[in-house]
């Protein structure tokens, strides 16, 4: 280990969180969530992104305080609407944004179910919006980025269930972490046996 961990003695952190939310059922399966969040952390033990030489404490307080939205809606019988955002402030102890942590994210996903409910199809699309971070000299933006996702599931029979999905389907090229590239589109599939 190299400075500056080389010989750091760490003590616990500690953190307070607390979240407060609202549902509101209405019409026509309609759901609306409602949730406000916030977390403080004390004396934050984090990894050197600088100098990579091990953990190192971060003196003071870290916060973490925002709004999480949910709104589902069913779009007639076989087919649902899904959504989710998040708005994340979250600053380190000298109140600059903490990195890795998108202000904004979010959801948008359409369900179809057929009249068995055998067959399910799922795309999904999330985004990341308005994050950085650090390199050797200070912090930079990361690029926004949006991700489509596609599954498929098919029950067979009571006991089986075989499904596929595709990962970033658009084969997006998007960074969640400066000099690390995400993987491109990826395929999956397999068989799910129930006893």
């Amino acid at each position: 280990v190299f400075p500056p961990a080389a010989g750091v003695v760490l003590t616990e952190e500690t953190s307070r969180a607390y979240d407060v939310g609202i549902e509101y059922d209405g019409a026509a399966g309609l759901h609306l969530g409602l949730t406000y969040f916030a977390q403080k952390i004390e004396d934050a033990i984090e990894f050197d992104l600088v100098f990579f030489s091990g953990y190192v404490q971060s003196a003071g307080v870290s916060t973490s305080k925002g709004i999480e939205v949910d709104a589902p809606a069913a779009l007639g019988e076989r087919w649902e609407l899904l959504g989710n955002w998040t708005y994340n402030d979250a600053e380190d102890a000298v109140g600059q944004q903490r990195v890795r942590r998108p202000k904004n994210l979010g959801n948008l996903g359409v369900q179809y179910r057929t009249p068995s409910e055998r067959l399910a199809l799922l795309a999904s699309y999330r985004l990341s919006r308005d994050a950085i971070d650090t390199t050797f000299v200070s912090t930079a933006p990361l690029p926004d980025y949006e991700v489509l996702d596609l599954s498929v599931s098919f029950d067979a029979s009571d006991l089986l269930q075989v499904y596929g999905r595709v990962q970033n389907a658009t084969d997006e090229a998007y960074q969640e972490v400066i000099g690390y590239n995400t993987a491109g589109r990826a395929i999956y599939g397999g068989v799910r046996l129930r006893f």
